[in-house]
This record gives C-alpha cells, structure tokens and sequence, in this order.
C-alpha cells in the first residue's frame, strides 16, 4: 500500500517539474517571437 502512495506521490512530483519546464519554456518562446 506505501509503495503505491509513494508512486503517485513521485508522480505527482515529476507532474509538477515538467509543468514548471513546460512554462519556461513557453515564456522563452514567447519572448523569442516579440
């Protein structure tokens, strides 16, 4: 049951920092076009 939890919580995590990737990016790309 732990090992599950923990799973969805590395998941959870990994979600979140390609998120925060995926954001900078767009940012950089957006600044590119101006």
């Amino acid at each position: 049951m732990s090992k599950a939890s923990d799973m969805k919580y590395t998941d959870a995590k990994l979600v979140e920092f390609f998120e925060q990737k995926a954001l900078k990016i767009q940012k950089v790309l957006e600044n590119m076009i101006k």
